[in-house]
């Protein structure tokens, strides 16, 4: 009886499941897997350094949610004779016929495991956002916490100046950051060689770039980069031959390719 409950659970999420990580998948910018491919990282590489960790914080609270209803569902399997909490109380309810203060107490046991489980779906999304980098939301303690600093502040009457500090100070912190970038951009002082591509929207600039990199394939024409195309190869009798992704991975960790977008960046 075990072994059919766990296939009847199996079949009555695996498609919800499925889908719910097949949409973390997608809900990643397209340009995310052109930033990797633009770093030449080779096959597999992007979806496993780029997109899935990506993905894995977005598909986190949706797959627990479905995890906790799972837990619910469980009782569903009484149908089928499964021993578990909800037929237990059936059977107990048919000898005591204490219906309201057993079914209280399977209530509670399902209310404390949905807890449980609700505890460590948040600590797992915690630390998921921590190692991105991202700001994951307080727990009830901090928030509190930070309303009692900021109110005992306020009548202080100190709120408003530490903020403005707070303010200048990072305002500082971003000037000498940028500064410093600015001052870097040319390794070793050497002086850099600059062009530009300039054309009304629409007229083909990013496409141009795409190219270079190839991210987009020529129709016709040849594009060199120091003496050799990019993405393709020449063979005997001189025509041009698309190159295998190694050899592609290889030429695009020479060249620096800054996406239109906000994503990933070779510079």
């Amino acid at each position: 009886m075990i072994q059919a409950g766990i296939v009847t659970l199996a079949v009555n999420e695996s498609a919800n499941m499925a889908e719910i990580i097949r949409a973390s998948i997608n809900s990643v910018d397209v340009g995310q897997m052109e930033a990797a491919e633009s770093l030449g990282l080779r096959r597999g590489a992007p979806m496993r350094h780029v997109i899935l960790p990506q993905a894995m914080r977005i598909v986190i609270p949706p797959l627990g949610n479905e995890f906790n209803n799972m837990m619910k569902v469980t009782s569903l399997l009484s149908v089928i004779g499964v021993e578990e909490l909800f037929l237990n109380a059936q059977e107990l309810n048919s000898t005591t016929f204490q219906t309201f203060e057993i079914f209280l107490a399977a209530a509670v046991y399902y209310l404390a495991l949905t807890t449980i489980w609700g505890v460590i779906q948040s600590w797992i999304e915690r630390r998921l956002a921590a190692g991105s980098g991202e700001s994951s939301g307080p727990g009830l303690g901090s928030r509190l916490s930070e309303r009692a600093g900021a109110w005992r502040s306020e009548r202080r009457g100190e709120r408003g100046d530490g903020a403005a500090h707070r303010s200048r100070r990072g305002r500082a912190q971003v000037l000498r950051r940028a500064r410093g970038l600015a001052r870097r951009h040319a390794p070793g002082g050497a002086r850099a060689a600059a062009g530009a591509v300039i054309g009304p929207s629409g007229s083909g600039k990013t496409t141009l770039l795409r190219c270079i990199n190839h991210l987009e394939r020529i129709d016709s024409g040849r594009i060199e980069v120091n003496g050799h195309p990019v993405g393709y190869r020449t063979d005997a009798k001189g025509r041009l031959r698309e190159a295998s992704p190694r050899t592609i991975a290889r030429q695009r960790e020479d060249i620096g390719f800054v996406l239109q977008r906000f994503n990933l960046s070779h510079t």
